[in-house]
């Protein structure tokens, strides 16, 4: 099957990032300005915001516009969408050496790709002439297989830690809940029930834990929204950021002993971290009022999951061949 590859173009090493964590690894995150979905670039980066590896804009390509990331398990490939000829399709890009590879190659608009656990499959949301689905295809492309099919809308899948099970959003029942699903699109069933619209699940790398946000006022003028978090089953339901504040997009730290997420608590969009229990939280990107990023994806490091590394990275375009 022919492919549609672009080639990424190291621009410049901007220096050396000493990532000291083990729970550390890397953010990639999303990030543009507030008022336009063009101009935005993909961004990864260490905890401490510094020298960072850039996937920006070129004429003919527009970067992700806040269509979902997620890290391969060997946590150097990164599932992203781009658009090109007016068509937004999910490619599997390579940090290390610039590769990105075309996965879904259709005219539809697909987003949200979420990569299995053996590193095999990328779990997807697209508008097939409908309503967004969830369809799953293999990471070198091929046919994809639906998982979803109702009138309504299927968002934000992420897979169990055993791959057995897919967690996603949807809004069949009237409001956005958290169904499961097993990973063939079989005994699909709801997990929350509440006034409230609830997104963007992730299963926590233990699969004991389900995290969330709900958005407490979806039709208010406060906008408020929190970080959730509960067991497989829903049961053990809890508020972790409790603010008044949007607290959205939230993603677990590969040791899950932290979750990153969006808040708009400090005037800007910025990415925050906390500890999984909601205590100390950080700001990592510090961003400018005109400036938000969103959806973020935590990463260990390739190949060495608690080693200490010195990685050099630099800035970077698209470019078509």
């Amino acid at each position: 099957m022919l492919r549609n590859t672009i080639i990424i173009a190291l621009l410049a090493t901007i220096g050396s990032v000493h990532l000291a964590q083990a729970q550390g690894g890397r953010i990639a995150y999303e990030t543009g300005p507030r008022t336009s979905s063009l101009n935005h670039e993909v961004i990864v980066t260490d905890l401490s915001g510094n020298d960072r590896i850039l996937l920006e804009e070129t004429v003919g390509t527009q970067v992700s516009g806040f269509g979902g990331l997620s890290w391969a398990p060997d946590g150097r490939r990164l599932a992203t969408r781009l658009r090109r000829s007016n068509v937004w399709d999910i490619y599997a890009i390579d940090t290390e050496t610039g590769a990105a590879v075309n996965v879904t190659q259709d005219s539809f608009i697909d987003r949200a790709p979420a990569w299995s656990p053996d590193g095999r499959q990328i779990a997807y949301v697209s508008l097939h002439g409908g309503p967004a689905q969830i369809y799953v295809i293999g990471v070198d492309g091929g046919t994809p297989v639906q998982l979803t099919d109702n009138p309504s809308l299927d968002e934000t899948p992420s897979w169990s830690p055993d791959g057995s099970q897919i967690v996603f959003a949807s809004n069949r029942d009237g409001d956005f809940e958290i169904y499961v699903m097993n990973a063939d699109g079989s005994d699909q069933r709801r997990l929350t029930v509440s006034p409230r619209d609830e997104f963007y699940p992730e299963w926590s790398p233990d699969g004991q834990h389900i995290v969330f946000f709900s958005d407490f006022c979806a039709r208010c003028s406060t906008q408020q929204s929190d970080i959730m978090v509960m067991r497989p089953d829903g049961s053990d339901l809890v508020n972790l950021t409790n603010s008044l504040a949007q607290n959205i997009a939230p993603t677990w730290s590969p040791d899950g002993s932290q979750i990153a997420f969006s808040s708009n608590r400090g005037g800007a969009i910025d990415i925050f971290t906390m500890n999984a229990d909601g205590s100390q939280v950080t700001n990592v990107t510090h961003n400018s009022p005109s400036v938000m990023s969103e959806h973020a994806a935590w990463a260990r490091l390739p190949g060495a999951p608690t080693a200490v590394e010195m990685i050099s990275w630099g800035r970077v375009k698209i470019e078509r061949r």
